[in-house]
């Protein structure tokens, strides 16, 4: 939760990851979408190549209207924002309408549409609907001919 204004902290846990994991970890979202005005920058000083915590909390589209992914120091770090995540999806009336209205900006904006759902949601007692609603999101991604990538996979193109 306090990474994102502590570089010791989020170097700390970026090493902790990585020795669980045996491989180099390049991008981060911040818990809560937590950010300030050094994250970005603590972010690439600890080793990140990008990050996807520029959304809302509480409803789903382009924070900002920033749609594509961005460099905000003019190189190669990259931003790439998140405009779906799982609980404001769930609690966005016309939900489907909206997606595809999101799905839209993003491929006439040459965009990345980032999908952020957390895992534990699919415990259909805890979470009822979550599953199949991350089913619609991929199932509509698909019918508009989506290609599913891991974000570092944009990296370089």
């Amino acid at each position: 939760d306090a990474s994102y204004n502590n570089l010791s902290l989020l170097k700390q846990e970026k090493q902790i990851l990585e020795g669980i994991l045996g491989h180099t970890v390049t991008g981060i979202r911040q818990h809560y979408l937590n950010l300030n005005d050094q994250t970005w920058k603590m972010q690439q000083q600890a080793g990140f190549h990008y990050d996807a915590s520029w959304g809302f909390t509480r409803a789903i589209g382009y924070k900002d209207d920033k749609v594509k992914p961005f460099h905000p120091f003019n190189d190669s770090f990259t931003v790439f924002p998140l405009p779906v995540m799982d609980s404001c999806y769930m609690n966005t009336p016309n939900r489907l309408d909206v997606l595809h209205r999101i799905i839209e900006t993003t491929m006439e904006n040459d965009g990345v549409l980032v999908v952020n759902w957390h895992s534990n949601n699919y415990h259909e007692k805890e979470f009822p609907g979550y599953k199949e609603a991350y089913i619609e999101i991929i199932e509509t991604c698909r019918d508009y001919g989506a290609e599913f990538k891991a974000l570092r996979e944009y990296l370089t193109e």
